[in-house]
């Protein structure tokens, strides 16, 4: 969803994307040598919580979204979006426990980046959907409407 509508999310988030972005993660620990890489353990395994506790935000902060018919494709993108972070958060805790032995620190530190880096994406998506959600203040908005681009056909 991200992807195929880049523009609309990030013009929609203008202003707030460096603040959004900046809850995630931002070393590249595989771009550091593998032999100083054991160096970095402990703060790959903190930088493992912090992801997964933005993972978990980004769950508890979808649940209980709800979009109107026409933006039925929001709210599938949501579900998609719970689900994803779900599985996330359980890769996240086994790849916490793998990051003591140092002979797997160089693929944790793969999928540390990887999965920061999807985090951004999602951070950027859980607030446009946040926006676009059923809500008191974005029901008038839409009455009013000041919200009239169409949702239903972003894939």
């Amino acid at each position: 969803m991200y992807e195929a509508n880049v523009e609309r999310i990030r013009t929609s988030l203008h202003g707030r994307i460096r603040q959004i972005e900046g809850q995630v993660p931002k070393t590249h620990y595989s771009r550091i040598s593998v032999a100083t890489l054991k160096d970095f353990d402990k703060e790959i395994k903190e930088s493992m919580g912090i992801l997964a506790d933005l993972y978990s935000g980004f769950i508890s902060g979808c649940n209980g979204l709800s979009f109107d018919e026409k933006q039925e494709f929001l709210g599938a993108v949501n579900e998609s979006l719970i689900a994803e972070s779900q599985a996330v958060v359980g890769l996240l805790g086994k790849a916490e426990r793998l990051s003591g032995r140092t002979d797997d620190l160089p693929l944790v530190a793969k999928a540390h980046d990887r999965l920061a880096d999807r985090a951004r994406t999602m951070a950027l998506v859980t607030e446009y959907l946040h926006g676009k959600a059923r809500t008191p203040k974005n029901d008038k908005e839409n009455q009013d409407g000041s919200q009239n681009d169409s949702d239903q056909n972003d894939s």
